[in-house]
């Protein structure tokens, strides 16, 4: 009896310090405010995993859809829907109205805490890989282009991307600076603090890898900016010469210029104005450092990708760093989770070819669906005969 008297006292102070922290964490957020944001979370899980899916869906039933670009779209939705489907675990923590409810499955709130934080991770390495991507794509010679972005190398840049968060977190949680399951502050299945450091370890840790990718990202595009102004800067000069050229050798100036107007009409953005139109995929090109409308079509879309991304991200870190604003927390953290949602939109929205795909599927109409893979051809064969 006399070795239980200091263990029961042991779990006496330490129910009253999780009891303390719970009360703090009641008065920054009332069961109201919980279950308004667990009902945004519901809705983010449902949204999320939907829009989600049908963008890898759309990129297995299309042909079209395999480029290079759009491996790493498949591995940001990846990440998303699985962010998306941890939810649902997050909204049973945020309405327990004494804590996790779940006592007997608390494992499941620790597995949901480290699948958030480490896809969180993986998006933003993601985008990373996009945004050099895009400037190889739009700067460099399209031989060049297609040697760095091989199959196998894609396929080594996508492990890379989920390795190397997986092997922080992994190793963070071996040096017992970082857990994972039910943050009372946050009412979240979440990252814990283990350690006196850990909070201003995480925080350096998370800042670092934030900066080093949004650096990349903002060089990435200034640079691709910078290339598409120029190369447009040099087009319309050659255009304005080769004009003056047809005006001062024919002597008429209508003929000339109308028969200019229509050259320029139908030829697309390549470095040579007399050249071939290309088409809009990479396979022919008029010279080999040329790129054409659609390359900026679905660089634009992306660069959207990227800054909503970063817009939805940026309140949580800036929350971070302003003491005394623990109460917005929550709120920060809800606006990293809704950036799961937003990009299937765009891709519906503006990508012309995730676009057509995604009301083909929406609409049961396979037959529409461009370059269709042998899948598509399976199941539209099996529906046109269905007793073979």
């Amino acid at each position: 009896m006399g070795d239980q008297l200091p263990s029961t006292e042991a779990w006496s102070v330490d129910n009253e310090i999780t009891s303390s922290k719970l009360d703090n964490a009641v008065s920054l957020y009332s069961y109201t405010q919980r279950i308004v944001v667990g009902m945004i979370c519901l809705l983010i899980f449902i949204f999320g995993s939907v829009g989600n899916s049908l963008v890898i869906i759309a990129v297995l039933l299309s042909r079209k859809l395999h480029t290079p670009p759009n491996v790493f779209v498949v591995s940001l939705a990846t990440a998303d829907l699985l962010t998306s489907v941890s939810l649902i675990w997050n909204v049973v923590a945020l309405l327990g109205p004494n804590g996790w409810p779940l006592q007997n499955a608390t494992w499941l709130c620790t597995v949901a805490g480290y699948i958030v934080l480490d896809c969180i991770g993986v998006s933003l390495l993601n985008l990373a890989a996009i945004s050099l991507n895009r400037y190889i794509l739009i700067t460099k010679p399209y031989n060049k282009y297609r040697k760095v972005y091989s199959p196998v190398k894609i396929g080594l840049m996508v492990i890379f991307t989920w390795v190397i968060p997986s092997l922080l977190l992994l190793l963070l949680s071996l040096i017992r600076l970082i857990g994972f399951g039910y943050n009372n502050k946050l009412f979240l299945c979440n990252e814990l603090e283990q350690h006196p450091q850990s909070e201003l370890t995480l925080l350096l840790v998370k800042v670092l890898i934030t900066l080093l990718v949004l650096v990349t990202v903002i060089i990435s595009y200034i640079l691709v900016y910078r290339h598409v102004r120029q190369h447009f800067k040099k087009k319309r000069r050659r255009e304005l010469n080769s004009l003056n050229m047809q005006v001062s050798t024919s002597g008429a100036t209508a003929r000339p210029a109308a028969r200019f107007e229509r050259q320029g009409r139908g030829a697309c953005s390549t470095a040579d104005s007399t050249s071939q139109p290309v088409t809009s995929g990479h396979a022919t090109r008029s010279r080999e450092n040329a790129f054409n409308q659609m390359d900026l079509e679905v660089t634009k879309n992306l660069f959207i990708v990227v800054a909503i991304f970063f817009l939805c991200f940026i309140p949580y870190a800036i929350i971070l760093f302003i003491p005394g604003s623990d109460s917005y927390h929550l709120y920060g953290v809800l606006l990293v989770f809704a950036n799961s949602t937003f990009n299937p939109v765009i891709y519906a929205r503006r990508h012309p070819h995730f676009k057509v795909v995604f009301i083909a599927m929406i609409k049961c109409r396979y037959k529409n669906i461009p370059e269709p893979t042998g899948i598509v051809k399976r199941f539209s064969s099996r529906r046109v005969n269905p007793n073979p």
